[in-house]
């Protein structure tokens, strides 16, 4: 019985960590160097659809300013820009008017 105890705390702590998912901020800029898993300036992806991908659920993804021209995914019929299938946030640094979206290459 003392064994169970003793090994019972540390087993219920591994299993609590290992249940825990933590979030992670990525970022998105047109000058970035595009190295997974995007998680800081320099290393930004460059296209908001890879970062998208990286991400797991409650993600922070922040997007620098410009014209995002590149990536999208097929969704049915339809070419998004930016196809989300997931609970991720999805955030420009100086708002629609500075970062958006562009079909035009």
């Amino acid at each position: 019985m003392k064994t169970f105890k003793k090994h019972l705390l540390p087993t219920a702590y591994c299993l609590l960590l290992t249940s825990i998912s933590f979030s992670a901020t990525r970022y998105v800029s047109l000058d970035g160097n595009h190295i997974p898993p995007f998680i800081s300036w320099e290393d930004a992806a460059t296209n908001i659809q890879i970062a998208v991908d990286w991400s797991n659920d409650d993600d922070v993804i922040l997007v620098s300013n410009g014209v995002y021209s590149a990536g999208g995914a097929l969704y049915g019929f339809v070419t998004n820009r930016v196809y989300v299938d997931g609970e991720i946030t999805i955030q420009s640094l100086a708002g629609p008017k500075k970062t958006f979206g562009s079909s035009q290459k």
